[in-house]
């Protein structure tokens, strides 16, 4: 048994893996809920998931595979329910690591988020010995699932979680992808004075973490869990200065003080938001990268610049 199973391969993060594995001649299962993905040559299968759940069969799919690499989860949505979390992103992963077991699998990588311990922000550094603070329900999914791989790891079995930040790109959707639009839009935005600190992981990052897990042999590797992220933290208004330089605009920000930005987001209802741009959230990976030797690809000054090209480029190519 060589090969991996990849769950959530039609994501940002996954569609970007399934191609670096595919390079490396990986044998791949690849397990999806969407529209079948095609075979990719002799050496990637794809097998259709209807749901993930608490009665997922995930038998076929792990059929020769030694290790799993679990992607796929619920994303953070308003219309979500906590139900609906805890039944994809716990149970699923639960489900997923018991018939894992029982087909012999003896690698388990689970992609989950830093927000499994904190809010949008935090005033201090959070690292790997950072108390659990989030009440989301999409944060208390994301610990339970975590729950799930501890109890995978022994008896020579390797059970890693990640907890990577905000995850960017130029084609990566949700928050980052409207914050992309928006600085595209060129508009005047009033972050100029905001000197908060927030860290985030570039996709590529993520990426390259990942397969640096999956080439290392189970002797060099240890369980547990671990953040993941870029080295640099920067505020928003360096965030927007180095997208809008990719995109080829000027930075056009305007001073406007926290506390009215946040006077603003209270009166309009959207306090999480504004404090997802405003507030800090520094992140320490040291811990990750020593135990495994692994140092980001890519500095997150140019991750964000290329992020900003890419989505120019993108949106260039769109019919009006």
């Amino acid at each position: 048994m060589s090969g991996v199973l990849l769950t959530g391969a039609d994501g940002f993060v996954g569609k970007l893996l399934k191609q670096r594995l595919s390079a490396m001649g990986t044998h791949l299962n690849v397990a999806t809920r969407r529209q079948k993905l095609k075979d990719d040559g002799p050496h990637t299968r794809c097998h259709q998931i209807d749901s993930i759940g608490s009665n997922t069969d995930w038998g076929p799919a792990l059929e020769g595979c030694a290790t799993v690499i679990h992607l796929a989860a619920q994303v953070p949505s308003p219309e979500v329910s906590a139900d609906v979390y805890g039944e994809v992103n716990a149970l699923g992963t639960g489900r997923l690591v018991e018939q894992a077991t029982d087909h012999g699998v003896r690698k388990f990588i689970y992609l989950s988020s830093i927000f499994a311990v904190v809010e949008n922000s935090s005033p201090n550094v959070v690292n790997d010995e950072t108390p659990t603070m989030s009440t989301t329900p999409y944060g208390r999914s994301k610990r339970d699932a975590e729950r799930y791989v501890e109890r995978f790891a022994g008896a020579g079995r390797i059970g890693i979680t990640l907890r990577p930040p905000v995850v960017y790109g130029g084609a990566v959707g949700g928050n980052w992808h409207r914050l992309q639009r928006l600085s595209m839009s060129g508009v005047p935005l009033p972050f100029r004075i905001v000197r908060n600190k927030r860290t985030m992981i570039a996709v590529d990052n993520l990426v390259d973490a990942i397969t640096h897990l999956l080439v290392r042999t189970n002797n060099d590797l240890v369980s547990g869990t671990f953040a993941v992220s870029d080295n640099q933290a920067l505020s928003i208004a360096q965030t927007i200065r180095l997208l809008r330089q990719g995109m080829g605009i000027a930075p056009r920000l305007v001073p406007v003080p926290v506390t009215v930005l946040r006077a603003l987001g209270h009166m309009a209802g959207r306090q999480r938001e504004v404090e997802s741009l405003i507030g800090s959230l520094q992140i320490d990976s040291q811990r990750f990268q020593e135990t495994f030797d692994w140092r980001p690809a890519v500095s997150a000054e140019d991750a964000i610049r290329q992020s900003g090209m890419d989505f120019a480029a993108r949106s260039a190519e769109r019919p009006n």
